[in-house]
């Protein structure tokens, strides 16, 4: 870090010679970048400081490493009167898509993460260093060639009549990213702190929690027992506000000790999604050698207490049940364990043996039941309530269930801070999840209404891709994430036909000898991404089914026949044995599932180049244009900027 001045007075030897020393790494071909932006800097600042003087006070830092990001380093970064500059050189004549959005990630996350950025403007500038055409304005970046720069600077300082910030005071300030759900787990259950996030604060999770355990200090001191639901978009925090109520420390003490019962933990944090269970377990013991268990199976939970053990009394006095949604029917549980009862109503029974006082908190996702048994909704948890001891229950909920909680006997009481709609997943991109919703539903009727949608999240960092080329949807994350630990993938649904066509394994293999063929799905997310069972290797897709409650920095959504559009509505195709009740709405609800993964942005991939889909896409493909996604072609991978 340093002023202009003394950046400009430096010999570009001493600067590479500084660089090499702070990054500690042999990179020949980062040393020759370096060197080129270096003349390109020291030529345009000077020329900066001769077109306005008051420019020799900015400061300038080089290769500022984003704390907790995997590497991630923007170039160069120019702090000036209340803005900052990030200024990305990229050794071509057109910057590539994912050199932009490489760019205006960092002026994202740097405006999101940065205590000390918040309130300051942000400037992505994209200089290829082989361009000479005139700069190029794009709606959330600047492609500015070599010789633009001090000009183009200089323009920017033109618009802002701020104090200029202090480098010192900058540097200095705290950069707190939003975590990954593994991350946020491995902090909680080491007893560490999560990141003060803006945009959690801003989404009332804090006031969430502090509901919640106020509900748990009020059963304990009253004797009653709580069910509350909690909803939230995909993404908008419902697994983090479980996970922190689990290990919340002033609710340790709250336990009843009886004769013949082990004194365990207040809480317990159950899931009815077996691949997250795997994946944060496995991430948790690789990352900090820890064998206790997180997170546990609701099945294996309620099959001990309910069907094997009857008289069992559970240790905790919370129970957790997240992907509560997808929670199995009556005839799904017959069906698996020849009990008449549903998967709440075994819950609440179990519950009802827990000395004193209980509360279960159930984490319900809109529209993401998936499969066969997971369709009976908040009708489920109503008829489980009428067949407890309804005096002694009492339900917390948001206010847009309190209707359906009407049959149900219990007292209801609702609030606000019960239901989450902020998107925590996909940064700025607040309107993802409705967009998503609308696209699946009914998008003929809101044709408009989806394309302003798109440019918006698109605006705000998130971008929105369609291509009919694999391979350049390949190229893109490879080269937006060279020389970081971010994660990209494949998905597509478990039930998109055809797609060995395309070279892509979406199989689920059943029978003896089999297992060994199915996704490794904890390898797919947890391995190194230079492995090859890794997400990042993108050989084979992970479904709707090993993703649900996961994310992905960056995924590439294969469409399937599954889900087809015909120019006026969705067509749904479900090829299998089990009785579904609605197969459009499941197709549709496993698309919204595998839509909403991704934490940058993502890319849907429609084969139509390929014949054996050519036809039956062809509409999809157009429907997902006009719905505002950007085309990621061989002809568009290369931006002129003189034609934007």
């Amino acid at each position: 870090m340093s002023t202009l001045p003394e950046f400009l007075d430096a010999s570009e030897t001493e600067i590479l010679e500084s660089l090499k020393h702070f990054i500690a790494e042999e990179n020949p071909s980062q040393e020759i970048a370096w060197t080129r932006s270096i003349k390109v800097m020291q030529q345009q600042f000077q020329r900066l400081i001769q077109l306005n003087a008051e420019a020799a006070t900015y400061s300038l830092v080089l290769e500022y490493e984003l704390p907790r990001e995997g590497g991630r380093r923007p170039d160069a970064l120019l702090l000036g009167r209340g803005f900052i500059v990030v200024l990305e050189f990229k050794d071509n004549q057109y910057p590539k898509p994912s050199d932009i959005d490489q760019a205006v990630a960092y002026a994202r996350d740097l405006k999101n993460y940065h205590s000390e950025s918040h309130e300051t403007a942000l400037y992505p500038i994209i200089i290829p260093t082989r361009g000479e055409s005139c700069p190029a304005y794009l709606p959330s970046a600047r492609i500015v060639p070599p010789h633009y720069l001090a000009d183009e600077i200089n323009s920017i300082n033109g618009a802002h009549d701020w104090p200029l910030i202090d480098a010192k005071v900058w540097s200095e300030g705290e950069y707190e990213p939003l975590p990954t759900l593994i991350e946020a787990a491995y902090l909680l259950f080491n007893d560490q702190p999560l990141p003060q996030i803006k945009r959690a604060n801003s989404a009332n999770i804090p006031e969430t929690v502090r509901h919640i355990v106020d509900v748990c200090n009020d059963a304990s001191q009253t004797s009653t027992r709580h069910l509350v639901l909690l909803t939230g978009a995909p993404g908008a925090g419902k697994t983090l506000v479980g996970l922190q109520l689990a290990h919340t420390p002033e609710l340790k003490d709250l336990s009843v000790e009886i004769k013949m019962r082990r004194k365990g933990a207040p809480a317990v944090f159950l899931s009815g999604n077996g691949p997250l269970v795997n994946v944060l377990q496995d991430a948790l013991k690789h990352r900090s050698g820890a064998r206790a268990p997180l997170v546990k199976g609701i099945k294996e939970y309620l099959r001990y207490h309910c069907i094997e053990r009857e008289n069992s009394i559970p240790p905790e006095h919370i129970l957790i049940f997240d992907e509560a949604q997808r929670a199995w029917s009556a005839d799904l549980v017959n069906k698996k364990h020849n009990v008449d009862s549903s998967e709440p109503e075994l819950l609440l029974r179990t519950v009802e043996k827990i000395p004193s006082w209980s509360v279960v908190l159930a984490l319900i996702g809109e529209g993401q039941e998936i499969y066969q048994g997971e369709e009976g909704g908040i009708q489920q948890w109503v008829d489980a309530l009428n067949k407890c001891d309804t005096t002694s229950w009492q339900v917390q909920c948001p206010p847009q269930l309190k209707g359906a909680l009407e049959s149900s006997r219990a007292h209801c009481v609702t609030s606000p801070l019960l239901n989450l709609n902020l998107s925590l997943r996909t940064h700025q991109a607040d309107m993802l999840h409705a967009w998503v919703a609308l696209l699946l539903d009914d998008p003929y009727n809101n044709r408009d209404t989806l394309s302003k949608k798109a440019s918006e999240i698109i605006l705000s960092g998130y971008p929105l891709y369609i291509t009919d080329n694999l391979d350049v949807a390949k190229a893109y994350v490879r080269e937006r994430y060279t020389d970081s630990d971010k994660r990209f993938g494949l998905l597509a649904s478990r039930y998109a036909k055809g797609l060995q066509a395309l070279g892509i394994d979406n199989n689920q293999y059943y029978g003896q000898g089999s297992r060994e063929k199915n996704l490794d799905y904890i390898k797919w997310f947890n391995a190194e991404p230079s492995e090859a069972l890794s997400c990042c290797a993108l050989t084979r897709p992970a479904t709707e089914f090993e993703c649900q409650g996961l994310e992905l920095d960056f995924p590439i959504l294969i469409w399937g026949t599954d889900y087809g559009f015909d120019g006026e509505q969705w067509n749904a195709k479900m090829n299998t044995t089990a009785r579904i009740r609605d197969i459009k709405a499941i197709r549709r609800n496993a698309y919204r599932v595998l839509m909403t993964r991704g934490r940058d942005g993502m890319c849907v991939y429609v084969p139509t180049d390929h014949p054996t889909f050519s036809e039956e896409l062809s509409k999809t493909k157009q429907l997902l244009v006009n719905a505002g996604m950007q085309e990621l072609s061989k002809e568009s991978y290369s931006i002129d900027p003189s034609s934007t």
